[in-house]
């Protein structure tokens, strides 16, 4: 992804990338191991790590992408959490609505939040 590029085409490019691999096979395979694991505190304590460490690489990269699109870093993260919270709530469902209005709705909705245009991250 060009951090270079327009706000829009920057987070087309990662929405794609994070939707390819909450939708894939091997991340709805995590889901369910979460969800089983969550019955039992030291495998939940181990999937909680490897979420971390992936939620934090995950951040490192969204930083330099978008932080110089958004004066306020706390709007940056809720841009952020709820493209994420998005994508991991449409592979935990298995459904995937990319084509459909909803899916064109949450990028701007998110490019909105990052640009400020929205002073209260919060969709109806």
């Amino acid at each position: 992804i060009d951090p270079d590029a327009s706000l829009a085409e920057k987070l087309a490019r990662y929405a794609d990338s994070v939707l390819d691999l909450y939708l894939s096979g091997d991340m709805l395979v995590w889901f369910d191991i979460l969800m089983t694991a969550r019955r039992d505190k030291p495998s939940m304590n181990q999937m909680r790590a490897f979420f971390n460490d992936m939620d934090e690489r995950g951040y490192e990269l969204w930083v330099r992408l978008f932080a110089r699109d958004c004066a306020d870093r706390a709007t940056l993260i809720a841009a952020r959490d709820v493209l994420f919270n998005f994508a991991a709530g449409m592979a935990i469902n298995r459904i995937f609505v990319k084509q459909e209005s909803y899916w064109r709705d949450m990028l701007l909705f998110i490019e909105q939040m990052i640009e400020a245009r929205i002073k209260l991250p919060c969709p109806s």
